[in-house]
């Protein structure tokens, strides 16, 4: 088994980033970029979590009104509560991509939301559930 000498010998000053992803429980996902090279990528939770929720979310997109004008640069599929900020609230995935928690939002809208919450009396209840104040 390789030691911390042996990265530091090897890596460099960057010997660290080689020695954390061979110890630690990520998945290496190898991608593939433009021009054909390949590149590997180290997925964290909430990389596993964020996915998890784009899958749920394909699910339930058909409930919600106005997705037939989706696409790419017109509008976007908001998830009003943020996935980060479910992620960090410990707020299943199941319930983020619920349906009262999406809408149609213009592309340039939602990206400058990023991690923002909006909170409505219809996705209200996923506040009141995973309040860590009680």
């Amino acid at each position: 088994m390789k030691t911390v000498k042996d990265f530091q010998e090897k890596y460099g000053v960057g010997w660290i980033k080689y020695w954390k992803a061979r110890n630690t429980k990520q998945k290496a996902i190898i991608t593939h970029t433009k021009n054909g090279s390949r590149r590997r990528k180290y997925w964290n939770e909430f990389d596993y979590y964020r996915e998890n929720v784009k899958k749920l979310t394909n699910k339930n997109c058909y409930m919600v009104e106005g997705i037939e004008y989706r696409a790419f640069n017109g509008f976007h599929i908001d998830h009003k509560i943020s996935v980060r900020y479910g992620y960090d609230n410990k707020i299943p995935a199941e319930h983020i991509a619920h349906a009262s928690n999406l809408r149609m939002l213009c592309a340039k809208e939602n990206i400058a939301k990023s991690d923002g919450v909006y909170v409505d009396d219809s996705n209200r209840w996923l506040i009141i559930e995973h309040s860590t104040i009680r």
